[in-house]
């Protein structure tokens, strides 16, 4: 009733249970790093340090001593083991994992971020983020950036790539025009342009200075 306190470690046969509400698990001789259990909600992991630069860092690492290619370091999954209907609906629904891209050496880490969502099926590689920064799907033509009904405001890029398997081109921005580049033949087109700023297009009526 009144608290244990033990001066050493301390080894469980089975279940350690914290019964009541807000229960903290203190780590550190200062106790700086806190796992709160969260009423009707789940666990807040917390730096108590009030320094500037002190953020919670929560790392997760592998014991492996020979990190080869497609080796995963680190997993995150989602799941609904419960759900009654079972089947598809207990598997993993997603994850985000972090995967090799080689055979780490001395002078290699390269590994990339991968996500995965499930239709009806363990969740499955959707897109990556690569150790370069590119952000690309799983396989040649996989997925769509955004969609009829949710499209992106706007895109923000250099040179255009263009490439569906029957065509390989880039549009490419000039000082004053657009140029487009056949890759199969490396001939090079200018796009002709005319000026329409006070004639009447799908924007909505000219601009003649006077909105």
């Amino acid at each position: 009733g009144g608290g244990v306190g033990i001066g050493a470690d301390l080894t469980v046969g089975d279940d350690l249970r914290l019964i009541s509400d807000s229960a903290v698990l203190s780590f550190g001789a200062n106790s700086e790093v806190t796992l709160t259990h969260n009423h009707d909600k789940g666990l807040i992991l917390k730096h108590t340090a009030t320094a500037d630069d002190k953020p919670i860092v929560l790392t997760l690492q592998t014991g492996e001593t020979d990190i080869a290619i497609n080796d995963v370091l680190g997993a995150i999954e989602f799941q609904a083991p419960d759900e009654g209907t079972g089947t598809d609906a207990v598997l993993v629904a997603a994850a985000v994992k972090a995967i090799s891209e080689g055979d780490f050496s001395s002078s290699s880490n390269a590994t990339s971020l991968g996500f995965y969502t499930g239709a009806s099926e363990a969740a499955a590689l959707q897109c990556m983020v690569t150790s370069a920064g590119n952000f690309v799907p799983s396989s040649a033509g996989g997925g769509d950036l955004g969609a009829s009904a949710l499209p992106w405001a706007n895109v923000y890029t250099q040179d255009l790539h263009l490439n569906n398997g029957r065509g390989d081109w880039v549009l490419i921005e000039e000082p004053n025009y657009l140029t487009i580049r056949n890759n199969a033949n490396g001939r090079r087109y200018k796009l002709l342009m005319e000026d329409i700023t006070d004639s009447p297009d799908a924007y909505g009526p000219a601009n003649d200075g006077t909105m």
